[in-house]
């Protein structure tokens, strides 16, 4: 920044495992996003390695990373990015119309996962004609709509209250158990950490346990 360089991550060794469920914990300005951006392919370290299957993935075209985006990441955000003119489940099966799947297969998914997080008589309204807890079940059905092997979660409850932020959590929780997700979650919440198999803490852009 202004000619500077400004470093948000330093020396960050994580390996996360097959069927984890881990939450990443640290204050606002630790680099719990620029971590999650990283992993799932939606930016590139200026150094270091991100492995994923024994295969590097931290330098590719950003066709190549797409792709590799499409297949193996679901990604959770806390202002749901659901497209406002299209209906919750029209929503859910977009990643599968980008991966170019048959239609008919692609919305009986979708209605599948719909069905999965509570929303089976909702599937037609719109974002706006939704409560934000439904819209974040919307966005985790979207998520799950390409089968993929890890979910990285930003805050995933961070816009809910208590209330909503709690059923959300149970949501992801059993949703680990039921598909065996690899599930990691961003969050500077106790509550929501607490539901994880393991904690790892991030301060200052470094992995401080």
């Amino acid at each position: 920044m202004a000619g500077q360089p400004l470093t948000v991550l330093t020396d960050v060794d994580l390996a996360l495992e097959r069927g984890e469920f881990v939450a990443l914990q640290g204050a606002s300005g630790s680099g719990k996003s620029t971590l999650l951006q990283l992993l799932g392919g939606l930016d590139a370290p200026s150094a270091g390695e991100i492995i994923f299957k024994g295969k590097s993935v931290q330098h590719q075209t950003p066709q190549a990373a797409a792709i590799f985006r499409g297949l193996h990441i679901g990604f959770v955000f806390q202002a749901y990015h659901l497209l406002p003119d299209l209906d919750a489940l029209e929503n859910v099966y977009l990643p599968a119309q980008v991966q170019r799947a048959p239609q008919t297969k692609a919305v009986a998914r979708a209605r599948e996962l719909l069905d999965a997080v509570g929303l089976a008589n909702r599937m037609t309204h719109l974002p706006t004609e939704l409560s934000g807890g439904e819209q974040q079940r919307v966005a985790i059905a979207r998520a799950l709509m390409n089968e993929p092997e890890i979910i990285l979660a930003d805050e995933p409850t961070g816009n809910l209250d208590t209330g909503t932020e709690a059923e959300i959590i149970a949501l992801l929780a059993q949703l680990h158990r039921d598909r065996n997700l690899t599930l990691l979650v961003a969050t500077h919440d106790d509550v929501v950490a607490a539901a994880a198999q393991r904690i790892v803490r991030l301060k200052d852009g470094r992995v401080a346990d």
